[in-house]
């Protein structure tokens, strides 16, 4: 039989660590889910709270990396995959 879900490891670094109170959790999604579905299971499951909601609004302010190489929401993920969010870098 054809396992129609799949588990990904989801990472969160420097601001969005802090705000979210949380480093990792891992997060059941269908098969040939996306980056995109991911966030929007994220929000969707965090709709009570301003912090993830914060965070996850906007998937064009995240920067993202799936095994350690960054990607757009569109991204494919298959088990066992590693999603990094990063806060939008600023300088000057």
């Amino acid at each position: 039989m054809k396992n129609d879900k799949i588990t990904v490891s989801v990472l969160f670094f420097a601001s969005y660590k802090q705000l979210l109170g949380v480093s990792e959790l891992n997060v059941e999604l269908e098969n040939g889910a996306i980056i995109a579905d991911l966030c929007r299971k994220l929000l969707e499951n965090a709709k009570n709270n301003e912090k993830w909601q914060q965070v996850f609004a906007s998937e064009t302010s995240l920067k993202i990396a799936c095994n350690q190489t960054l990607c757009d929401p569109d991204k494919g993920l298959q088990q066992g995959d590693q999603v990094a969010f990063f806060p939008p870098v600023t300088g000057g």
